[in-house]
């Protein structure tokens, strides 16, 4: 398993500015994080997008308005989303709330 951590290459995420909508909630939904090199890490959930897809395929969550997607544990990344992330509680700016 890789630790992901904060480098010249990999920063906070930005969203884009404009009139046009930057984000969608509808199955399946996904994001890929990206550097000059290409992609650094991808998750897609509640069914496979396939420009987003780590190990065997989509994680099996859908998390309601109140729920958060942690990776767990924190940092690590096993490529395969199924396994690195669970359904949690939101925690903006703290590590994520993982119990197993």
């Amino acid at each position: 398993m890789t630790p992901l951590t904060e480098s010249a290459t990999l920063k906070k995420l930005a969203f884009a500015t404009g009139d046009t909508d930057q984000l969608q909630n509808g199955a399946p939904d996904a994001i890929r994080l990206e550097d000059a090199t290409g992609t650094v890490d991808a998750m897609s959930h509640e069914g496979s997008v396939a420009s987003a897809v780590e190990g065997v395929g989509a994680c099996g969550i859908d998390a309601g308005s109140d729920d958060a997607i942690a990776r767990c544990p924190n940092g690590v990344d096993s490529q395969n989303n199924d396994s690195d992330f669970m359904l949690s509680g939101p925690t903006p700016g703290a590590e994520n709330a993982c119990a197993f």
